[in-house]
């Protein structure tokens, strides 16, 4: 296996689990357009230190935390579809799939 991200085709894999590869950039730029969420950092570690810092509610906070781990989920399980199936990569289709799991 090559050092390349299976989404974005970039050199290190590793990048693309803590929301960094362009793939993973573009998902969560989409993810942020559909809640109104005004941050602008894309680092992991700067959006979860922002979750435990903003003056939202409690509900929000919830829904801001179950989007980020369920995007960070959702680019592994597409990575390993691409790695193990020979899928291709979709920002649509995983934010679609994202939304459908974040509303049930």
């Amino acid at each position: 296996m090559d050092d390349c991200c299976s989404l974005c085709n970039t050199e290190g894999e590793y990048t693309t689990l803590i929301i960094e590869c362009s793939f993973a950039v573009q998902c969560l730029q989409a993810e942020k357009n559909w809640l109104v969420w005004r941050v602008k950092t894309t680092e992991l570690p700067q959006l979860l230190r922002w979750l435990s810092r903003a003056k939202v509610s409690r509900f929000q906070k919830h829904v801001y935390a179950a989007v980020v781990a369920g995007l960070v989920y959702c680019i592994w399980e597409a990575r390993n579809r691409i790695i193990w199936q020979g899928d291709q990569a979709s920002c649509i289709r995983l934010i679609e799939d994202l939304k459908w799991r974040i509303k049930t």
